[in-house]
């Protein structure tokens, strides 16, 4: 789990290839996962909670990545509930 970051939770830049970042709860975070300079990546299988900007970022120095089976929620409990009282446009604070 990799929580409550002040900026982005993962970071992969600088020629990155061949990289899997999966099954990973991350939540609470500025930012989620950057892929800046990746290639030939796969993000799958995780959970992003509560994430206040981008939960999943691939600019334009990456390529051929693939995107599946990823959870991207907020603190929704079902039957009109929240885990949290405070409003969206307070946190983070």
């Amino acid at each position: 789990m990799i929580e409550e970051c002040a900026g982005a939770a993962m970071v992969l830049d600088r020629d990155c290839y061949g990289i899997t970042i999966s099954a990973n709860v991350i939540a609470h975070n500025w930012n989620g996962i950057q892929l800046r300079d990746a290639w030939g990546c796969a993000v799958s299988a995780n959970t992003f909670t509560i994430v206040a900007e981008r939960a999943l970022f691939i600019g334009p120095g990456a390529g051929r990545i693939t995107v599946t089976g990823n959870n991207f929620s907020n603190d929704y409990l079902g039957a009109g509930l929240r885990k949290r009282t405070r409003p969206d446009a307070a946190w983070p604070k």
